[in-house]
C-alpha cells in the first residue's frame, strides 16, 4: 500500500543470523565480512573451542563491535549430555547386519562382540525391543535382551562404528546427568567474560 506523507515507516530486522564461530573466522578482519553481510551473534561452541580460542572471540567480537558500530552479540553454546560410544579398536569396528552385539557397562576396547558407552548407568532406561541408534543413526540396532552388566542387539544397519561416535535410543528418557561439572564451569567462564547469551541447544 501507499505510504502518506505523514506516516513514517520503521523496519526492524526480525530475523537473527547466528554464526558459528571457528578457527577460520576468529580473525577480526574476517569477523568484521561477516558482521557486514548480516551477522548478528557469534556463536562459540564449549564443545570444541579452546581457552585460547574463546578469549580471542570476545577480543574480535569486541573490536568488531567498534569497528562497525553493530551490536553483534556473543553466544555461548553449552555442550550438554552427550551419549558416546567408548574406544574401539584401530579407531573402528565393523558391524554387520543380522549379527549380535553387546553394549557393556565395564569401560573396554570395543571389537565386533562388544562396545562400551561413556554413560554405562544409561544402559538401566533401555528395555528390550528399543531401537538403538548409533552415529547419528548411520547404523541401527535393536535390543533383543537385558543383562545386569548390559545389553545385547540384534544390528539391524551394520557400517563402521568408530571412537566416541553419538549413540540415541529415541523415545527413551536415559539416565545421563543434565548439566554436567564441565557445563559448570563453562557458564561460570561465560558469565565472569561477557556475552549476551547462553544456550542449551541440545533440548
Amino acid at each position: 500500500f501507499k505510504a502518506s506523507k505523514e506516516r513514517k515507516f520503521i523496519y526492524m530486522k526480525k530475523t537473527k543470523i547466528v554464526c558459528s564461530i571457528g578457527p577460520s573466522s576468529n580473525d577480526v578482519d574476517v569477523m568484521k565480512e561477516m558482521v557486514l553481510a548480516g551477522m548478528d551473534v557469534a556463536r562459540i561452541n564449549f564443545t570444541h573451542a579452546t581457552i585460547e580460542e574463546r578469549m580471542k572471540a570476545i577480543t574480535s567480537v569486541r573490536e568488531v563491535r567498534k569497528l562497525t558500530n553493530k551490536n553483534v552479540a556473543i553466544l555461548w553454546d553449552t555442550k550438554g549430555p552427550e551419549f558416546r560410544s567408548g574406544m574401539v579398536e584401530n579407531g573402528g569396528i565393523e558391524l554387520i547386519e543380522g549379527k549380535i552385539i553387546r553394549v557393556v557397562k565395564k569401560e573396554c576396547l570395543g571389537t565386533s562382540e562388544q562396545f562400551s558407552v561413556n554413560h554405562p548407568e544409561a544402559l538401566d532406561s533401555i528395555k528390550v525391543g528399543d531401537l538403538f541408534l548409533l552415529e547419528n543413526a548411520k547404523m541401527r540396532l535393536r535390543v533383543i535382551s537385558k543383562e545386569m552388566d548390559g545389553i545385547t542387539c540384534e544390528i539391524l544397519d551394520g557400517g563402521i562404528l568408530g571412537n566416541k561416535k553419538s549413540l540415541s535410543v529415541p523415545g527413551v528418557h536415559l539416565d545421563i546427568p543434565y548439566v554436567s561439572d564441565l557445563d559448570r564451569e563453562d557458564i561460570k567462564f561465560s558469565c565472569e567474560n561477557g556475552g549476551e547469551f547462553i544456550a542449551i541447544s541440545f533440548v
